[in-house]
């Protein structure tokens, strides 16, 4: 698994597409996995959706429901869901011709066949990436992003075709975002959504999201962002001279995507992994990474100008089993064992406060006797960070035992740390959700300690509180046989 591809909402179902190899666990013939969700919290796998071929596999894009059949792929009362992808013909190379091409579902995005018309854009250009298809109120289009040639460190810098279309079957180049930032960056995956600000529910702005790498730091991954205005051919960032700034500063966020026609604000989840080591993450036999978290976006004015702000998304609420409470507590140069159960030690929301003028204080993670993963503020370098470096199986690539950094934004008396940990990830958010930090780890399974610290001086945590998690997941029936895929498939249906 990797990027996750046509994210819709149709019938109360939240449909999940994703990268995914039919053949084995390994970077093979591409094909789109599929899964369902009611409440975006405990899914459903279905059957290959966009199933490779012989001839060509399908790689990333996404989706929208044709409301209004401008396609005619309608039949009956049901709309069209439509799915736009990158169609790459045997392999993936340089000098490769690909093209944009659609599949479609009559029956409420369950089922899907390849348009016989395809494709229905070709760039003429070899290797590029992920078409984002949305609409376009203000000439009643839509329009559709498409990367250009991914280029060597030699080539120009980055930048994104826009296609206008009136039926979504016949695209036309109207427009063009970029190019700006390094000559090194090979763009992928964009995603242009209108996001409201913060108290002012009126008021939204247009947001560039795109996903980089940087081939001069062995294949490092990560996804910016700009607020701007788009009007139909080109996007103008409100900061003049801004050329993006940084999503997620952890290791693994990558390829994210929104889902079309959501109710609530713009919904985000992303691929939990990195390029630089996707291929090599423990067990060996496994390629690619999870999934991150769910995500809602907004917008807050700062004195920097408009940032996005991302929150965990509600649900995850819903998981939560009965909060265990620390604190208040003074710490001067010490670290303190928090007492936690081991059942509630592997998947836990944790939120701590605190305030003081230690140099470094913070929280640390999954300890062992030989292991932990620190999370914490650096008072004197003005940043969040999250140290990886002995956080348990680190050696499998050089770009994995790191610290990540976050700059914070201008010192407050009080910090607040929301994390969310699991069994081999954690999510940070700070700042009321400016400051996002993503990483994978991969801990000794009894390694279940919890600490809070500080260092070179005295820091007051006002309080922690930990919510152990439910797992998404169906326990498992004793003495009895979970119903086949097809027989599941097959009830889901008949509940629409």
């Amino acid at each position: 698994m990797n990027d996750p591809n046509g994210l819709f909402f149709l019938d109360g179902w939240y449909h999940l597409f994703y990268q995914y190899s039919t053949v084995g666990p390994a970077y093979r013939p591409i094909s789109w996995g599929h899964a369902v969700s009611r409440d975006l919290l405990r899914w459903r796998h279905l059957p290959v959706a966009i199933r490779r071929s012989a001839r060509d596999w399908a790689y990333s894009g996404n989706a929208i429901v044709d409301h209004d059949n401008r396609s005619g792929l309608a039949k009956g009362r049901r709309p069209a869901c439509l799915a736009f992808f990158t169609n790459s013909r045997g392999s993936r190379t340089p000098a490769q011709h690909q093209t944009v091409d659609l599949a479609y579902s009559r029956d409420g995005g369950w089922r899907w066949r390849r348009y016989h018309g395809n494709p229905v854009a070709d760039p003429g250009r070899r290797v590029f990436d992920a078409p984002f298809v949305f609409e376009f109120p203000p000439d009643r289009s839509f329009r559709m992003l498409v990367g250009e040639r991914l280029t060597p460190p030699s080539g120009p810098p980055g930048r994104f075709s826009v296609y206008r279309s009136a039926d979504l079957l016949r695209w036309e180049r109207v427009g063009q975002i970029g190019p700006f930032g390094s000559r090194t960056e090979i763009w992928e995956v964009p995603v242009l959504v209108k996001v409201p600000v913060r108290g002012r529910a009126r008021e939204r702005h247009w947001v560039l999201l795109w996903s980089i790498v940087d081939r001069t730091r062995g294949g490092w991954t990560s996804t910016r962002y700009l607020v701007g205005g788009f009007d139909g051919h080109g996007f103008r960032a409100l900061r003049a001279g801004d050329t993006g700034r940084t999503l997620d500063y952890g290791a693994d966020v990558y390829a994210p995507l929104v889902w079309s026609h959501a109710p609530g604000p713009p919904t985000l989840i992303a691929w939990m992994s990195s390029w630089s080591y996707a291929r090599r993450i423990p067990p060996r036999s496994y390629t690619g990474g999870p999934l991150t978290l769910v995500r809602q976006l907004a917008l807050e004015r700062t004195p920097r100008g408009l940032e996005l702000v991302q929150i965990p998304h509600p649900a995850l609420r819903k998981l939560r089993r009965r909060p265990l409470r620390f604190g208040p507590l003074r710490l001067r140069d010490e670290r303190r064992p928090v007492p936690l159960p081991s059942a509630a030690a592997q998947s836990f929301e944790l939120l701590l406060s605190w305030r003081g003028d230690a140099r470094r204080f913070g929280v640390r993670l999954r300890v062992g006797p030989h292991e932990f993963t620190e999370v914490g503020i650096d008072a004197a370098g003005e940043y969040l960070y999250l140290d990886r470096r002995r956080s348990g199986r680190v050696r499998f690539a050089d770009h994995f035992p790191t610290v990540l950094r976050a700059p914070l934004p201008p010192a407050t008396a009080r910090v607040a740390l929301h994390l969310f940990v699991d069994r081999s990830s954690v999510e940070v958010f700070a700042a009321r959700g400016r400051r996002v930090l993503t990483a994978q780890i991969y801990p000794d399974p009894r390694s279940l300690g919890l600490e809070v610290f500080a260092a070179g001086g005295e820091a007051r945590l006002d309080g922690l509180r930990l919510w152990p998690l439910r797992s998404i997941w169906p326990e498992p029936t004793q003495g009895r046989r979970s119903p086949s895929r097809t027989r599941a498939v097959r009830r889901r249906r008949r509940m629409l």
